[in-house]
C-alpha cells in the first residue's frame, strides 16, 4: 500500500535538445502527497557537474493521466498535464507529457503510488459532477 511522503527514486530520458544543451543525465525523485505530486529533479552535464536539485509540484487538478506501464527491467510512469505551460522547460517532456523511469526494485512502490493518484482523480472527477 502506498504510503503519502514515501519518494522514489526516478530518472528521466533526455530529448536531443536537451543533449545539445548539454544535459546528459536527469535524476531525482517523485511523490505524492497532500493531492499534489511532486518531481525533485538534478541534471548531470557532460562534464559531470550536478545542478542543484529543483523541486516541480503538480496538484492533482492539474494532472489529466497518470499511467503505470510494467516493463522487463524497470518500469515507466506517464505523466500527462492539463495545459501546455505546467511542463514547459522540463527536461525529457513533450508538450505536456512526461515519461519517468523508475527501476526494477521499486516497481511495486511506483505501482501504488500511481494507483493511488488514480483513484484520486477519480475521485475529484466524480465529485465534479
Amino acid at each position: 500500500m502506498y504510503t503519502e511522503r514515501h519518494s522514489i527514486p526516478i530518472s528521466i530520458s533526455v530529448s536531443a535538445s536537451d543533449v545539445a544543451d548539454g544535459t546528459i543525465i536527469v535524476e531525482g525523485l517523485v511523490s505524492y502527497a497532500d493531492q499534489t505530486l511532486v518531481l525533485e529533479l538534478q541534471k548531470t552535464d557532460n562534464r559531470m557537474a550536478k545542478s542543484d536539485a529543483v523541486r516541480h509540484e503538480f496538484p492533482i487538478r492539474e494532472i489529466q493521466i497518470v499511467e503505470f506501464k510494467r516493463r522487463p527491467v524497470g518500469s515507466i510512469i506517464w505523466l500527462e498535464l492539463i495545459g501546455l505551460e505546467a511542463l514547459s522547460g522540463l527536461p525529457g517532456s513533450d508538450r505536456n507529457r512526461m515519461k519517468l523511469n523508475v527501476a526494477r526494485k521499486y516497481r511495486d512502490r511506483v505501482a501504488d503510488l500511481v494507483t493511488h493518484v488514480q483513484i484520486e482523480l477519480s475521485e475529484l472527477r466524480l465529485a465534479e459532477m
